[in-house]
């Protein structure tokens, strides 16, 4: 009788190891904690927005209103750039990818001559994989040069996904060919809290801490 119960100690032991060791292979506990975090969330209701942040969004008023094709001419980027530094934007940051040249370099010359005079631009680069003769490469798209030398800086607007194609953290930096560049978002973070842009302490990727639901900043078209 107490060979049978060791036998069945033993293979309850392996049987629960096996199971810990597939949900851990399988990620399935990561997976159900961070649907606790998003429940967490929830419960807890929206906060107030403490940043000054106004987010100018390209949405389908405004193709409506200017009944324009994507991607837009870039002078008329040029004229926004203008105008927020008019109304006194301390900081102008565009996420969008400007990485090609347009067949019209007066477009290019107008949006880096606003850009230039605006001092307070950051524009968003991207690290992409791509296909080579010795497998994947990962290349940096920087913006033209004409953009990003008249520009404050950039950062790399690359996303942190979750195992269900949920954005829920962010690296402060990236690492391409040994050197640090930072995000998007942490280039925008410098800019205000340490406009020298020094990248030498390494944060680590942190956990966002979401205000709200969407369209908790104020938004304009």
């Amino acid at each position: 009788m107490i060979d049978k119960q060791k036998a069945f100690s033993i293979a309850l032991g392996v049987a629960l190891a096996a199971l810990a060791l597939g949900l851990y292979h399988w990620r399935v506990l990561e997976t159900l904690e961070l649907k606790t975090l998003d429940l967490r969330f929830r419960m807890r209701g929206p906060v107030p927005i403490q940043a000054p942040i106004v987010l100018v969004n390209i949405d389908q008023d405004s193709f409506d209103e200017l009944q324009l094709p994507w991607p837009w001419p870039r002078d008329l980027h040029g004229e926004l750039t203008r105008k927020l530094t008019k109304g006194g934007a301390t900081i102008i940051a565009f996420d969008i990818l400007f990485t090609e040249p347009k067949p019209d370099a007066r477009e290019d010359e107008e949006f880096g001559a606003a850009i230039k005079a605006a001092g307070n631009v950051i524009l968003g680069a991207e690290l992409t994989v791509v296909p080579s003769d010795f497998g994947p490469k990962t290349v940096m798209n920087l913006p033209i040069p004409m953009l990003r030398d008249a520009a404050m800086g950039y950062g790399l607007v690359n996303q942190e996904l979750g195992r269900d194609g949920v954005v829920r953290s962010a690296p402060p930096v990236l690492s391409f060919q040994d050197r640090l560049f930072p995000s998007f978002a942490y280039r925008v973070f410098q800019a205000i809290a340490n406009p020298s842009g020094d990248t030498k302490v390494v944060p680590e990727s942190y956990w966002i801490n979401f205000r709200g639901r969407n369209r908790s900043f104020p938004t304009v078209p």
